[in-house]
């Protein structure tokens, strides 16, 4: 489907925002100026222009109708607007009398707010007035009663972060309650983001610190909890909060992952189910592009559906990032559990155990999914699992939770049977298929032991004449776990012409 235009007025638009609701209408609001600036004209002129232009889409017709919801000689910005399922929506907006984006003591904002009765737009009162530096705000609406948030700096110092704290409102679907301070501590909050889910719970999301705080069902926010580490640069600020319709929660942000590489699009997901959040995980891997400014919802079959934009950078010739193409994506992820296992995560408590020994084998259980799972079983076999292995010690449980992104370990115990041939050992992640899992094949893992693993040792060149060299080379049979059955040591010679000289005799490293 092609896109159309809203509404051309031939100025600049910019941070719009959007709401959908059951009968197929639509909301947009966005910041818009008013009218098309003159050559030369300054940065108090383009301020002076910022209006909230709001649109509606009515189905019957396939039409929107749009125009500018404020006139005025000073900066009216950041639209936040949320809607009920009921078909009513509230609109904020920030208004700045002195003319200044961020507002100051000396400069204080005025934070205003609409009504969408689901016919027309009615005015709402004001938030609040006399608010001084105001940084990010956000609003969340359950069809009647609302929450604004916003990031105050009371010191008008940006460079200094740790004053940032949140603040907060309450609509009770006729008035506000004053807008009041919600955090004190010595780390900056900021970026805040709220929304109702469908039970009528109040999620509040903030950046705190280096932290992704949660506080669920009301405004008190001390109490909030660490759901996630992003660190503290402006790439992990910039999240954005999506939820769904049965209990989905997910911050999708733009960050360097721990393991390193990126910046790469991450996902912080919460399990309804298990109550508990993940690791912080990689959406995309390797694009070697730059993935900013997301905007999701949730499918009726439980995909998380992401648009945002992908620019391309590329290093100049001083090695300067250059900003190139900017394409706007779209992305359909399917959240679902992905349990695995690695050959590398198989291992033994002695790797050389005699026959008749008792040893521990012991499996990390990875969960690359973005689900959380419980009483995930790991069975371990001597030899392939229903081709003839035999199962070892019977089927073992990973205790507690496994977290979306982490890894568990499990062990059972092994009595090295009486034999001298190679033996290969397996280990089965939910050997019953009892979890959701997109990915079957990557839930068996295997490892060789008592196998022969030849190395090469005390190699020699001797030079019996000035145009030809003797190579000698010893080679060990070494067994890689275990004791297994090996020659003696072996040395073998070969002799021809320095390299450079023709006809050199092949050498025969070892047999």
């Amino acid at each position: 489907m092609n896109p159309i235009s809203i509404w051309n007025d031939a100025t600049a638009d910019f941070l719009p925002r959007a709401e959908l609701f059951s009968n197929g209408s639509a909301l947009a609001v966005w910041q818009n100026v008013h009218a098309v600036l003159t050559n030369g004209a300054g940065l108090d002129a383009a301020l002076a222009g910022l209006e909230i232009a709001a649109a509606r889409f009515n189905p019957a017709t396939g039409v929107w109708t749009a125009g500018n919801l404020t006139d005025n000689a000073h900066p009216d910005h950041s639209p936040q607007l949320a809607a009920g399922s009921n078909g009513r929506a509230l609109l904020t907006r920030v208004s700045n009398p002195a003319n200044e984006v961020s507002g100051a003591a000396d400069a204080p904002n005025t934070i205003q707010a609409r009504l969408w009765d689901g016919t027309a737009w009615l005015e709402a009162g004001p938030v609040a007035t006399n608010v001084g530096m105001l940084l990010w705000s956000a609003v969340a609406f359950d069809g009647t009663h609302g929450v604004f948030l916003a990031t105050l700096d009371p010191d008008d110092d940006q460079s200094t972060i740790a004053d940032q704290e949140l603040w907060g409102a309450r609509f009770d679907g006729a008035t506000w309650i004053a807008l009041t301070r919600l955090t004190t501590n010595a780390v900056p909050d900021t970026k805040p983001q709220a929304a109702f889910d469908r039970a009528g719970r109040l999620l509040v999301v903030w950046h705190q610190g280096s932290n992704v705080v949660l506080r669920m069902g009301d405004l008190n926010l001390p109490q909030a909890a660490v759901v996630g580490t992003t660190g503290e640069s402006t790439m992990a600020r910039d999240f954005v909060l999506v939820t769904g319709p049965d209990g989905q929660i997910s911050l999708v942000w733009t960050d360097l992952p721990p393991e390193g590489g990126g910046p790469e699009p991450m996902l912080l997901n919460y399990d309804a189910a298990l109550a508990t959040w993940s690791q912080p995980l990689r959406l995309l891997v390797n694009t070697n592009k730059l993935e900013r400014s997301f905007s999701g919802a949730y499918a009726p079959d439980g995909h998380l559906l992401l648009a945002y934009n992908q620019v391309d950078v590329t290093p100049d010739t001083n090695g300067v990032p250059r900003i190139g193409q900017v394409d706007l994506m779209f992305l359909d992820y399917a959240i679902g559990g992905d349990l695995a296992v690695n050959s590398s995560d198989l291992d033994l408590s002695t790797h050389n155990p005699a026959p008749g020994q008792s040893v521990t084998l012991t499996a990390v259980v990875r969960n690359l999914g973005e689900l959380a799972a419980t009483n995930v079983q790991v069975a371990f076999y001597d030899g392939p699992p229903g081709s003839g292995g035999s199962l070892i010690g019977g089927a073992q449980m990973l205790p507690g939770v496994l977290t979306a992104g982490s890894t568990g370990a499990v062990q059972v115990t092994w009595l090295v049977p009486e034999t001298t041939t190679n033996r290969t050992l397996y280990v089965v992640v939910d050997p019953a298929q009892g979890q959701p899992d997109r990915n079957r094949a990557n839930n068996t893992a295997s490892r060789s032991v008592w196998a022969a693993d030849l190395q090469i040792s005390e190699l020699t060149v001797l030079e019996p004449s000035p145009t030809n060299r003797i190579l000698n080379a010893r080679c060990w049979p070494r067994c890689r776990s275990g004791t297994c059955p090996a020659a003696a040591p072996t040395t073998r010679a070969s002799s021809g012409p320095w390299p450079g000289r023709p006809s050199p005799t092949p050498l025969n490293w070892c047999t």
